[in-house]
């Protein structure tokens, strides 16, 4: 129990600050994909881990890691990206324990280079509405004690009629 002193905050403090500077890093770059600690990152030269053969809806597909990635899985609520590696497109991405699977429609050769690629118009405009979810988020859980059970991206397409 770390109450009363001015001594006890201190260690509270000095702790917390070691967790904070030194050792979250270290874990947050062993846990998390190059996407995560850059967000702003378009481009990525990296490794093909793996390439295995799977199914899409019946229809033979890809599943392929790599030892890092530009590329968001899905996961909590926020929508995968999309992008190439080597020029092939990737039309889904998601998370199993510490890697990414990228699906794609072409093998890629295991062992080879990859240059990944994101989509960046739509990664920007998902960034753009994880914020603006977050404020709406803040504002009305301040305000009226609203609480926020889910949210979804979508894209929405405006008719102007003059």
């Amino acid at each position: 129990v770390l109450r009363g002193c001015a001594g006890d905050v201190m260690i509270r403090n000095s702790v917390c600050a070691l967790l904070v500077y030194k050792l979250l890093p270290r874990l947050t770059r062993a846990m998390s994909f190059r996407c995560q600690r850059d967000s702003y990152l378009q481009t990525l030269n990296t490794k093909v881990v793996s390439c295995e053969s799977a199914k899409n809806g019946g229809a033979e597909c890809y599943e392929v890691v790599l030892e890092d990635t530009v590329l968001f899985p899905e996961g909590g609520g926020q929508a995968d990206d999309r992008g190439k590696i080597n020029g092939v497109d990737v039309f889904r991405v998601t998370r199993r324990g510490s890697k990414a699977v990228h699906f794609v429609n072409s093998p890629l050769q295991v062992d080879s280079e990859a240059l990944v690629e994101v989509d960046w118009k739509r990664r920007f405009d998902h960034m753009q509405q994880h914020s603006g979810q977050h404020l709406i988020t803040a504002i009305a859980d301040r305000e009226f004690g609203f609480k926020t059970k889910s949210w979804l991206v979508v894209k929405v397409t405006w008719l102007v009629v003059k």
